[in-house]
């Protein structure tokens, strides 16, 4: 095992990392221990780009919050549809409906 990879897989302990070998070609993978923790799966064929992926950071997810179960999600109000002036008129007036 190179130095590269056993140096990698001491700075992420959270992920499984191993090399795969075909002919002519090799890949690393990196699968979560974790099923909670993302990304769950990694695959690339550059030691380099593996820890970039698997490094802590903002990513464009973590932006919007998820919310936990059971807990309340503020709601933002839909801006009122924009009415012609027989229905403005006709709800002025009490009717249900304007004709």
């Amino acid at each position: 095992m190179s130095d590269d990879l056993t140096g990698l897989q001491a700075e992420f302990p959270a992920f499984r990392i191993w090399r795969e070998g075909f002919p002519g070609r090799s890949r690393y993978v990196a699968r979560s221990r974790h099923l909670d923790l993302n990304p769950h799966t990694v695959v690339t064929t550059n030691l380099r780009e593996l820890r970039e992926v698997l490094q802590p950071g903002p990513s464009p997810a973590a932006a919007v919050p998820i919310p936990q179960a059971g807990s309340r999600v503020p709601m933002t109000p839909l801006p009122e549809p924009e009415r012609d002036a027989t229905s403005t008129r006709a709800a002025e007036s009490g009717c249900s409906h304007a004709q």
